[in-house]
């Protein structure tokens, strides 16, 4: 503070040296280099001046616009006047003596930085001699009325306002280097409009002072005593501290008469009023040694008085929605500030506030608050919250307690009994986009422990043409900027806390949430990080949960990004409805191509190679922001971090609209994998049971790997929930009767959470009895080819049935399904690309045997069905697209059969020739011999046997040329 009054001094100075040797008549430009030059010299500071100009008529005076005077290590304060015109009387400067007729300044803005420490070299920016710039005397005088009594974080900075501004400094100035030269300076008017001073500490602004403007004479001797006096208004003030933001909607007015003698070096406020509001203080005090360390000596007190706005005085943690609001209540402040001052010394203070009667109504709160009453007390070392107290119709809060160690690692000992409506809560919260709360919550208990040295920051730029600004405050509790989530986020917060605490929450609601909350009521209680909850119930849209159980750490259960917070958890839920299809993302139900986990396999089932396991993913899942993230996506994030038993009781759940009736689970989560030892569920009118692993840590590709079994389902029910199941079976819309089945299954669910049947491997034996196939386009091809009309509605008395699954086709060998009187025996596969497959014979009963014998020459009757009674087995092959399948008779099999047939005949026809040749030689015998020794010649019997067989031979190869064109 001591430099920016130095500057403003200096600047005074040079001015008016350039105006006593103006008669020299130098350009303006040259002029304005020089004056810059001269300015940065005694300055030791970078010094720009977008123009200067000087008039004598009809008294000198100058205007400058746009100066700036850059900060440096050593000097951080950064000081910038839009405009500035200074009047001199002519005739006293002939005698040495200074008399300004006015000097206004208009666009003030100065940034003044707190410096903690000195300097390498002894000296801080704030402790610069003075004599660099023209002297210590007036900066010094400047500086101790004003900012170095708010440099304390303390209220008293409030009493400062006014002295933070320029005109003290700009007097102080001139009064150093004139006093040198003799000259006796009188100010008669020191007019400051729209300015603005911020004092910071890093990026933390201590004190903000908007709508500055101040109206003051000076008179100074030529010995150097100094006298000021004057009003000093601010619009609009704020000062952070711990607890929070203070002033808001506050005005200030500061009234004040000091006297300055460099002789003791002493600095004495005469007379000093400042009225903050409704509420008037008085300053009393004095300032020693300014030429090396400040000495302070100040008190100040004001009331008790009634004020009608109260907001301002109390800290903004308190209420951070003052739009609106209207208060009252009876109010007195009472404070000291003594002790040196300076580079990383800071005084000893004290301050008090005292708060009666107090009210608050209008704005967002639902109910007023009808008694307030406060006594906090502010050291140096901790604030001490001795009393306070809220009351409304149907709430009440008392806390007590203090925060110690404010200004480096803050550390909490509180104790807090409230009966909160929790709306009203939610009404003084600063976000208006944040979950908005309702009902009531009874809580009692203690907290103790460290907060983190850096909390939240509010941003801290100021809009210098549009005249707003806002402040960066970095606030260790919860005031202005003080967030969860901000730089120090809710976890950080609650790291180093000591809770021992119980609540009771009836009828609480959160609203503002992706789902909503309603109906939340339970009792819990907190020791340290552990949590524990009986009766924990709620509504989140058609769905009612009951939690009952113990989390080791509660921090785990915080839905905040990067929380790697892990907790042992041992919870029971249960519920009577719980809608899982309400959490799901909205995304279509194709495979992530992103991959996931490896999968494991299931026992006996192989490796797990279907498509779009390949892909990119590994086995940790996408994080996301709890602004993004769906319902979904917070519970696996919430199941990672939590390791320990679960038990579900659920009378109805509903996920991927099937629902399941009377679910009964056991299990463990282990960082995101779930481990079900026993599952037992009514679904598809049937019961499932399951047991294994499911792993959600990538939430685009949860993938499983479990044992289902299932009994009495319903076919066409489990078919038409399950639609990749059905295409892949190619079985949907035409099958139907009772299931039974054991599987081993492994894969992935897609992102909506339906079955990625891509991805799915599994082998298992199916039984289905009191079944029936109707419809299907195998079926009726069948019935079209072998005009068979009964193929096409076929009951199923049994079938047991092994399969696998795997690469999108399920397989299926030595298929058995007897179907009426049909009965289908083969090996065959169907795919989820829409293709079939089927070798096979399909026995057909002799009553059926009719018809289709008509439709056959003999031969090929002999062939195909024999020429006996009974069934008939026929080869046939289904082959192509599943709802256009072509139907063939299997011509490698017919022909194998027709051979096999073909030489049995043959074999036949020669045994019967040869029992014909037997008979022919004993009977022939005689002719035989007389036909050798009368020279006769008859055909060999054998050679006709053998012409025989050929002749049957070409009949049967014949036939089958006609039926297969071969």
């Amino acid at each position: 503070m001591r430099r920016l009054a130095m500057v403003l001094g200096v600047l005074l100075l040079l001015v008016v040296g350039a105006i006593l040797v103006l008669p020299r008549l130098v350009s303006e430009e040259m002029l304005r280099a020089r004056l810059v030059s001269a300015l940065e010299g005694q300055l030791e500071r970078p010094v720009s001046l977008e123009g200067v100009g000087f008039g004598f008529r009809p008294v000198p005076s100058l205007h400058a616009e746009g100066v700036t005077l850059g900060r440096t290590p050593k000097q951080p304060q950064e000081v910038h006047v839009e405009s500035l015109d200074l009047f001199l009387a002519l005739r006293p400067l002939l005698k040495r003596q200074v008399e300004v007729k006015s000097l206004s300044i208009d666009g003030l803005r100065a940034d003044v930085y707190l410096v903690d420490e000195p300097d390498p070299e002894g000296e801080s920016a704030e402790s610069t001699p003075g004599g660099k710039a023209g002297g210590s005397v007036g900066g010094s005088a400047g500086d101790t009325a004003t900012g170095d009594t708010a440099t304390g974080d303390t209220a008293t900075g409030d009493t400062a306002t006014g002295d933070t501004a320029t005109g003290d400094t700009a007097t102080g100035g001139t009064t150093t280097g004139n006093a040198r030269e003799g000259y006796a300076v009188n100010i008669e008017a020191f007019v400051l409009r729209n300015g603005e001073v911020r004092v910071l500490r890093g990026d933390e602004v201590v004190l903000r002072l908007t709508g500055l403007e101040e109206d003051l004479s000076a008179t100074l001797t030529p010995a150097g005593k100094l006298e000021l006096a004057g009003e000093t208004r601010v619009a609009d003030w704020e000062l952070n501290t711990p607890t929070g933001r203070f002033g808001r909607e506050m005005p200030g007015v500061l009234q004040k008469s000091l006297s300055y003698d460099p002789s003791q070096e002493l600095l004495q406020i005469d007379e000093a009023s400042l009225k903050l509001g409704d509420l008037p203080i008085a300053l009393r005090g004095s300032v020693e040694q300014l030429s090396d360390v400040p000495q302070l000596n100040l008190s100040f007190e004001g009331g008790p008085a009634e004020l009608s706005n109260i907001v301002g005085l109390l800290p903004s943690s308190w209420i951070e929605q003052a739009a609106g609001i209207q208060s009252s209540g009876r109010v007195s402040v009472q404070g000291t500030v003594a002790g040196p001052v300076g580079p990383g010394v800071e005084p000893n203070f004290g301050f008090t506030l005292d708060l009666a009667d107090g009210k608050v109504s209008g704005g967002e709160l639902p109910a007023a608050i009808e008694q307030i009453a406060a006594r906090l007390l502010l050291s140096p070392s901790e604030v001490e919250i001795e009393t306070l107290t809220l009351k409304s119709q149907d709430s009440d809060l008392d806390v007590r307690g203090t925060v110690s160690n404010y200004r480096e690692k803050p550390k909490l000992d509180l104790a807090v009994d409230g009966n909160l409506d929790l709306a009203m809560v939610t009404a003084m919260q600063a976000d208006p986009n944040a979950p908005r709360l309702g009902g009531r919550a009874v809580v009692q208990g203690v907290v103790r422990g460290d907060l983190p040295e850096v909390s939240a920051k509010t941003t801290g730029r100021s809009d210098r043409a549009g005249g707003t600004s806002t402040s960066t405050s970095t606030s260790t509790g919860s005031g202005s900027g003080s967030a969860m989530p901000g730089s120090a986020s809710s976890l950080d917060l609650l790291s180093g806390l000591e809770t021992l605490a119980t609540f009771d929450l009836r009828g609480v609601s959160v609203d503002g949430l992706e789902h909503p909350i309603r109906g939340l009521g339970g009792k819990g209680s907190l020791r340290n990080q552990a949590l524990r909850v009986e009766g924990l119930a709620f509504r989140v849209g058609e769905s009612d949960l009951q939690f009952d159980g113990t989390v080791d750490d509660y921090r785990a259960l915080i839905p905040e990004p990067g929380n790697t917070v892990k907790s042992k958890a041992d919870v029971t839920l249960r519920s009577s409805l719980l809608d899982l299809d309400a959490f799901q993302p909205t995304a279509n139900g194709a495979a992530s191509s992103r991959g996931g986990a490896s999968g494991t396999g299931a026992s006996g089932t192989g490796s797990t190679g279907a498509t779009g396991d390949s892909g990119a993913g590994g086995e940790s899942g996408t994080s996301k922001g709890a602004a993004e993230a769906t319902g979904f996506e917070l519970f696996a994030d919430l199941l990672g971090r939590l390791r320990g038993p679960v038990r579900l009781d659920i009378d109805n759940a509903r996920l991927q609209r099937i629902n399941w009736n009377n679910v009964q689970a056991q299990g463990s989560v282990t960082d995101g994998v779930i481990d079900v030892t026993g599952l037992v569920a009514k679904a598809f009118s049937g019961t499932v049971t399951m047991r294994g692993d499911i792993d959600v840590r990538n939430t685009e590709r949860p993938r499983f790997d479990l044992s289902i079994g299932a009994s009495e389902v319903a076919a066409a029910e489990f078919l038409t929930s399950n639609p990749g199941l059905a295409k892949l079976s190619g079985l949907g819309g035409f099958f139907k009767g009772k299931m039974e089945f054991r599987a081993d299954a492994a894969g992935a669910l897609a992102k909506d959470l339906s079955l990625d049947v891509r991805a799915l491997t599994s082998a298992g034996d199916l039984q289905v009895r009191d079944g029936e196939l109707s419809g299907h386009p195998a079926q009726l091809a069948l019935s079209t080819y072998l005009n068979q009309t009964d193929l096409q509605r076929l009951p199923i008395r049994d079938w047991l049935q092994p399969f696998r699954i795997r690469n999108g086709r399920v397989e299926f060998e030595d298929l058995r399904v007897q179907a009426g009187d049909f009965t289908l025996i083969g090996n065959g596969f169907t795919g989820l690309d829409g293709e079939m497959g089927l070798r096979g014979e399909l026995q057909i009963p002799e009553a059926k045997v009719g018809a289709l014998r008509s439709k056959l020459p003999a031969a090929a009757q002999k062939i195909l069905l024999g020429d006996g009674a009974g069934p008939v087995l026929l080869p046939v092959k289904v082959t192509g697209p599943v709802n256009k399948p072509a139907v063939q008779i299997d011509d490698e099999k017919l022909t194998a059969r027709a051979r096999a047939q073909a030489e049995a005949e043959v074999q036949r026809k020669k045994d019967e020739l040869k029992d014909k040749a037997r008979k022919g030689i004993e009977d022939k015998a005689g002719d035989l011999l007389n036909d050798v020794l009368g020279g006769k010649t008859r055909k060999d019997s054998t050679s006709a046997a053998a012409d025989t067989t050929r002749t049957v031979e070409k009949e049967v190869r014949g036939l089958i040329k006609g039926l297969f064109g071969k």
